[in-house]
Parts: structure tokens; C-alpha cells; sequence
């Protein structure tokens, strides 16, 4: 299940390098990178899954069975990372379809769409199973320090899938698919609203849910058991994926909600700079119906909605971007305390730090477009640098990995 951490780790960061523009930073062959990236997910998507498929189907026993989960439960965290990687897919079609490259245009927004739910329903589906298959195991668990903390884990990989979801779908609700501010809509607004309004629904599920395994988990790492084990140094990345894809989730909410399912009328606010008064006929930019010079509100006005929404989106964005560095900081402290004590290894878990720190990322680069802030899209940079060398750190592990085993494959069986 780990390997999902490797297409879904590609498909964000090809959608991070599509957005740069958005932040000014623009160079020939930028889509050209993106698109490779998209590509190497897809591949990765398409030879991962059937091999994962048959391998549950030929030995259904030895992964199905609950006494798997005191051993294997870290495993769980990967998996929503499927639906990411399928829903990275959806996203790369966006891109191609609001580009003009693919026509008809309306025809393929449409069946953006219905991916998404089909990617998002599946990312729902298998956060709930996993919550629903540990609290099965519940007996088994707790009387070591890998049996309390991998599960906790198991379930912050559930929701950061479903969090990457909402954000997917913000971003294929936004104008051009969000990728250049001056693009031309071809996506069907009324098909936009409810992807907008169940993301928002769902991140907020997340966050609650991610607020109280943050509470187990102080608890675990303060007063019972310290510092993780050491094969869990790197899953304690997990930690910022929830924040870092609630956070970006949410600012791409607040905005695609604003100027797609709730936009100002044009003439907003011309009277008085933006802000609505009251008059004898009613309220100067608001849409409610007046009876006798009252203002009555029988729907929610865009003009009231649009920028609270945004608003919202942002503060929050700020706030769950800093509790995100806050962990940030704590991982690396816990790594670099595992260096110095030489019990530092590498495993299949370490995939996941590529996706996790690029949630920051991507929080970092809406920050930076809504704030017109340098400091933000050095930020981003940074991190997007700092993703890109782990990926190829991960990489290179892998290969010697793989080498190694060849090697005593031939040596075991004489070849």
C-alpha cells in the first residue's frame, strides 16, 4: 500500500509546478515538467493498481484477516493515497481541457466532474473502512508503542485523502481550472456547487476528526510513550498532511465559492467603495426583496457571502498552515534525534514525506496569490525545492534496494 505514496506524491507536485504561474513564476518547459509528472503518475497508477488488485485477490487471507492490523496497520495510511493518485488524474485532465487542447470542451468538463465524485466517493469510502476496520481490531492493539501509534496514524492518512479530494475539487471549480487568472471558464457552474459545497462539508469532518487523534496523540507522545519507535520516524510526517491539504482545501474553497457559486453582482458597492447601505428602496448592493423601504432576505446574498467565504478560507488556512510548521518542526527534530543515535533506517514509509511536505507547499503558494506575499512564495520554493530532493532521495534508496535484493536473489539461487 506504500507504493500509492509514489503516484500521489507526483500527481501533487505536478499540480504545485502548474499553479506557479499563478505566483509570477513562469519559464519555458514549466508545463512541460508538470505534465511529465502527471504522466509518471498515471503510469505508476495504472501498473500499481492491477498488481495490488491481484495481489489481495490471490492472497486474500494473508491481508485481510484482522490480525494483520496490530502488524500492518501503518499500511492503512497509504491507502487513500489510490484515490489521491486517481483523483490526480482528474485534476491533469482539467488542466488539458481548460488549456483548449482537447475538444469538445463542455463534453470532457462534464466528465471531469463525475470522475471526481467517483475519486472523492472512493477516498470517503476507504477512510471510513479503515476507521471502521480498526476499531474492529481494537482488542488486539496498544500493548506496544508501534500497536498505539500506528493506527493513529492510519487514520490521518484516511482523512488527508479525503482533504486532497476537497482540494482537487476546488481546484477544478475555479476559473480555468485555476490554472492562469486571465483563462476563460469552460466548466458548468451548476455542476460546481455541490462539488464546492460537499468539499467544504468534508474538510470540516476532517478537521474535527484530525483535532481529536492530534489529542490522543499528544497524549501518547508527552505522558506514555515519547518519541515513536524509529520504523516510524518518518510516518510521523503524517502528522502534517491533514493541516497542510485542510488548509490549501480551504482556501481554494473560499475562493472558487466566491466568484463561481456566490459572485458579487458587477455594480457592487459603486456607491459607497463595496460597502452596502441601506436606502428607501432596500439595501444598496444586496438582492433581498423590500416591502415598504425593508429589506427582506429570503436567499443568501452574493454580494453579503463572496468575501466573508474568502475571508474565512484564509484565516483558517493561516492557522492550520502554522500548526502544520509547528509538526514540521517536531518531525525533523525527532529525525535528526534518530540520526544521532544511528537507529535511523530507510523503508517504504519514507514515501509518504514527499506528499506530506508538499501539502505546506501548496498551502504556502495560495497564501502567497492571496496575500501578494514574497515571503510566501519563497516559502512555497523552499518547500517545493525540499519535496523534489526527497523525492529523488526516496528514489535513489529504492534502486539500491532494489539492486540489493537482485543481488541476493542470484546468489541464493545460483544464476
Amino acid at each position: 500500500m506504500s507504493r500509492f505514496a509514489v503516484p500521489a506524491s507526483l500527481a501533487l507536485l505536478g499540480m504545485i509546478i502548474r499553479l506557479l504561474p499563478r505566483i509570477s513564476i513562469d519559464f519555458r518547459g514549466l508545463r512541460t515538467i508538470s505534465d511529465v509528472f502527471f504522466m509518471a503518475n498515471l503510469i505508476l497508477f495504472s501498473t500499481i493498481t492491477p498488481l495490488f488488485l491481484l495481489r489481495l485477490l490471490l492472497y486474500p487471507r494473508r491481508h485481510l484477516q484482522l490480525p494483520i492490523i496490530e502488524r500492518d496497520s501503518l499500511q492503512f495510511a497509504h491507502l487513500p493515497l489510490w484515490a489521491t493518485s486517481f483523483l490526480g488524474l482528474v485534476l491533469f485532465a482539467a488542466f488539458v481541457i481548460a488549456e483548449g487542447r482537447v475538444q469538445p470542451a463542455r463534453g470532457w468538463g462534464i466528465a471531469v466532474y463525475v470522475c471526481w465524485w467517483i475519486g472523492m466517493a472512493c477516498a470517503v469510502v476507504i477512510g471510513f473502512a479503515i476507521m471502521t476496520v480498526l476499531m474492529s481490531g481494537s482488542s488486539i492493539k496498544g500493548k506496544t508503542a508501534y500497536g498505539r501509534f500506528a493506527p493513529l496514524l492510519a487514520v490521518l492518512g484516511g482523512v488527508t485523502g479525503v482533504a486532497t479530494g476537497a482540494l482537487i475539487g476546488a481546484a477544478i471549480c475555479l476559473p480555468g481550472a485555476g490554472v492562469r487568472p486571465d483563462q476563460e471558464r469552460i466548466f458548468d457552474d451548476k455542476m460546481a456547487e455541490p462539488v464546492i459545497f460537499f468539499s467544504i462539508c468534508t474538510v470540516g469532518a476532517v478537521l474535527v476528526m484530525t483535532m481529536i487523534v492530534y489529542s490522543v496523540l499528544m497524549h501518547e507522545l508527552l505522558l506514555v510513550t515519547g518519541w515513536p519507535p524509529p520504523e516510524l520516524t518518518a510516518a510521523i510526517f503524517f502528522f502534517i498532511g491533514p493541516l497542510g491539504q485542510g488548509g490549501a482545501a480551504l482556501l481554494f474553497l473560499g475562493d472558487a465559492a466566491g466568484k463561481v457559486v456566490l459572485p458579487p453582482p458587477p455594480n457592487f458597492g459603486a456607491d459607497v467603495g463595496g460597502v452596502p447601505i441601506a436606502t428607501a428602496s432596500g439595501v444598496s448592493g444586496d438582492d433581498g426583496i423590500t416591502t415598504g423601504g425593508v429589506a427582506i432576505q429570503h436567499t443568501l446574498s452574493p454580494s453579503l457571502a463572496a468575501l466573508p467565504l474568502n475571508m474565512i478560507g484564509l484565516i483558517f488556512a493561516l492557522l492550520l498552515g502554522g500548526m502544520a510548521v509547528a509538526w514540521l518542526v517536531l518531525a525533523l527534530i525527532n529525525l535528526f534525534h534518530r540520526m544521532a543515535r544511528h537507529e535511523l533506517s530507510w523503508n517504504s514509509s519514507w514515501h509518504g514525506l514527499v506528499f506530506n511536505i508538499a501539502t505546506i507547499s501548496i498551502t504556502s503558494l495560495w497564501l502567497s496569490l492571496a496575500l501578494e506575499s514574497s515571503f510566501f512564495r519563497v516559502a512555497t520554493l523552499v518547500l517545493l525545492i525540499l519535496s523534489l530532493l526527497i523525492l529523488l532521495g526516496n528514489l535513489v534508496c529504492l534502486t539500491r534496494l532494489a539492486i540489493k535484493r537482485s543481488c541476493c536473489f542470484r546468489r541464493t539461487t545460483g544464476v
